[in-house]
């Protein structure tokens, strides 16, 4: 029972965290760029090459054929990924 109670208030806190993390990164009131100005192809060190692409007035991220996300305006250039 302490060790759940111990577990609990973590758990608990570390949500609370994410929240208010979540929250401050829901605040920037800019609208993102039109979706074509985000297409194209881009690298990284750590997921390798990716390319997103524009499919009307959304974007796709395609990480490999069989990884692809849409990827959702959180307000300014930030977006997030729904898999």
């Amino acid at each position: 029972a302490e060790l759940r109670a111990l577990y609990d208030g973590v758990a608990g806190g570390r949500r609370a965290a994410r929240a208010r993390a979540e929250s401050a990164r829901l605040r920037d009131p800019r609208p993102p760029r039109p979706a074509a100005d985000y297409a194209g192809r881009y690298a990284d060190p750590l997921y390798g090459d990716a390319r997103v692409r524009a499919e009307g007035a959304a974007l796709v991220l395609e990480l490999s054929p069989h990884l692809v996300a849409d990827l959702v305006p959180r307000g300014g250039d930030a977006f997030t990924a729904r898999w």
